[in-house]
């Protein structure tokens, strides 16, 4: 089941940043853990540095495996970005940290369009 692969047996880790006028949309896809956590932190804080003000969102859907370093960079994100900071489409193995860790509330979910 997707969301539950041990790492490194999904896809490679990817971000595509897709500037919007309304936001500044990151998708995320493959593994993010101890070993890709620092580089989408850094990719998406440099992307929303170009576009200062916009809100940023995570499109999360092609996420596949995520571990608790996952849940780490999305907090870092958050603390960096503040209320300008949205998800979409997070996948089970996200949702499963957030219900673990009663975080759910600290982030906005916007609508899988």
């Amino acid at each position: 089941m997707a969301g539950d692969a041990p790492p490194g047996t999904t896809g490679p880790f990817s971000l595509v940043v897709q500037p919007f006028p309304s936001a500044l949309v990151c998708v995320v896809a493959g593994e993010l853990d101890l070993a890709t956590r620092q580089e989408m932190v850094g990719e998406v804080t440099a992307a929303a540095g170009t576009s200062p003000g916009d809100p940023v969102v995570l499109d999360l859907s092609g996420v596949e495996y995520a571990d608790s370093s996952a849940l780490h960079a999305l907090l870092d994100l958050r603390e960096h970005l503040g209320h300008g900071l949205a998800l979409r489409a997070p996948p089970p193995c996200i949702t499963r940290l957030f219900a673990a860790t009663q975080l759910s509330d600290h982030f906005e979910v916007v609508a899988d369009d």
